[in-house]
């Protein structure tokens, strides 16, 4: 129930008191979070870190999602990375960039005094040079921005290359200090028309591509799960693609090793680039329904493609190379592989 005040933003009740009951009660912080606070105060850092509210929220989302791959824009002190890394599994690893030198030896501080610097690498540098060194790791399970406000779209465009469909795009900050839309409070701060286009660009493209809502915190946390392949805002299901398989056999007991499959990108299968080659090619994995097909599982959609034999999907990865770009189909049914249009490459 609520009303219509409440509704409207007009009226709020979460008062200071409660707000503090329940970060107790729901997310309190460890000796590791409160050591990457006094770090913060102590090297004369901006205390802009999310709050342990918000710090629960990412670790929850990342643990629904079974998130192993992660990149975070924005690394701070390392807080937020605490939360991250946490939520991930043994094997599960975070890329946290952070533009900044005096940061970033503060964060690998703090991920090593809190245990977690085997599964977090701290990018230095800006962003817009270190990303794309981060796409062979690709596709990943989520990907955290909270960095400088004029390049959320940007965040967002990069981030939805590069997360598998299901994926979560997660950004902190997305009122803009109150000053996203029209009728800003009195005090708050001053934002570039380029930060506004920026942050309203992030918002369009994920209620454009993702399954996505703006979680009303104090600064906005918006939350957008990426749509499959085929579904209304997502890639085109018609566009085709070559997939050049390394020596798998296929269902009929051929061998597509040094040949490649002309197909087309169907709503289960995804192909993802992760090199920027001269020759246009990049490793990437077959993913069905959204998930990565585990060795030793057998999958229609899969078999399909030619990449399946009896044991299951093989270990080795395919490389993708998208030849061309067709209309998308009205129909989210995946399309069936043409394999008599097998060829030597």
């Amino acid at each position: 129930m609520a009303d219509a005040g409440s509704r409207l933003g007009a009226q709020r009740y979460d008062t200071p008191e409660i707000l503090a009951y329940l970060q107790r009660l729901y997310a309190p912080e460890d000796e590791a979070l409160r050591y990457a606070l006094e770090r913060i105060q102590a090297e004369g850092l901006p205390a802009i870190q999310i709050g342990p509210t918000e710090g629960k929220i990412l670790y929850l989302l990342l643990r629904l999602a079974g998130a192993r791959k992660v990149v975070e824009i924005g690394t701070l002190a390392g807080y937020s990375a605490i939360w991250i890394a946490r939520a991930l599994p043994p094997e599960g690893h975070l890329w946290t960039c952070e533009r900044d030198p005096k940061h970033a030896a503060v964060a690998r501080d703090v991920l090593q005094h809190a245990g977690l610097a085997d599964r977090v690498t701290v990018v230095e540098g800006p962003a817009s040079e270190t990303l794309p060194n981060l796409e062979p790791q690709a596709p990943f399970d989520a990907v955290f921005v909270d960095a400088d406000k004029g390049g959320y779209q940007r965040y967002g465009e990069w981030a939805t290359q590069t997360l598998r469909p299901g994926g979560l795009l997660i950004g902190d900050n997305t009122y803009l200090f109150g000053r996203l839309v029209g009728g800003e409070r009195p005090g708050a701060r001053p934002v570039q028309p380029e930060e506004q286009a920026s942050m309203r660009g992030f918002h369009e493209l994920l209620a454009a591509r993702y399954e996505a809502v703006c979680l009303p915190t104090p600064d906005g946390l918006a939350v957008g799960m990426l749509r499959a392949p085929g579904r209304r805002g997502g890639r085109a299901a018609g566009a085709a693609y070559t997939a050049v398989c390394p020596g798998v056999k296929t269902a009929r007991g051929g061998c597509l090793a040094g040949r490649s499959v002309r197909a087309p990108h169907p709503l289960g299968l995804v192909c993802r680039e992760a090199s920027a080659e001269s020759s246009g090619r990049g490793e990437g994995r077959l993913y069905v329904a959204g998930a990565a097909t585990a060795p030793g599982s057998t999958s229609p959609a899969c078999s399909a493609a030619g990449c399946c034999s009896s044991t299951g999907w093989s270990t080795q990865k395919s490389t993708w190379r998208q030849t061309e770009q067709t209309q998308a189909r009205s129909s989210g049914s995946p399309p069936s592989v043409d394999t008599s249009r097998v060829s030597s490459p």
